[in-house]
């Protein structure tokens, strides 16, 4: 089994910095208490062992924890190409996906964190598991 990442895009970033989206990420301990989801996309005119991965970030706060003048909102997605050959092609990115994708999503939220000039952000790492 061979995976290669190809290349990888920020499709959207839409992010509302105030003190409750601060405290949110000053308290996650670790990966899983983040909101991440995935996709994988398989094109439909393709055999050539491209799929997609659509790597979200979305934070919203519970409606009873808003109130009518703050409203909080963080939602990124990216976009990951990789090259997959052999066999369970969907099932070793499932397996892998975190491992790699994290990393990207980490970076980018922490340097944008620290370009727009409010409160650095620090995400915990993400340890591969067997």
């Amino acid at each position: 089994m061979s995976i290669k990442l190809l290349d990888h895009k920020v499709m959207r970033s839409f992010i509302i910095f105030n003190s409750d989206l601060i405290d949110f990420f000053s308290n996650i301990k670790k990966v899983e208490d983040l909101p991440l989801s995935h996709e994988i996309i398989q094109p439909s005119d393709g055999d050539d062992g491209v799929y997609f991965i659509h790597y979200a970030f979305k934070y919203e706060p519970s409606e009873d924890e808003q109130s009518e003048d703050l409203k909080e909102l963080a939602v990124v997605d990216m976009f990951f190409r990789f090259e997959v050959l052999g066999e369970n092609a969907r099932q070793t990115l499932e397996e892998c996906v975190p491992a790699i994708c994290y990393p990207y999503m980490r970076s980018f939220l922490s340097t944008l964190f620290a370009n727009s000039g409010v409160e650095p952000i620090y995400l915990p790492l993400w340890f591969y598991k067997q």
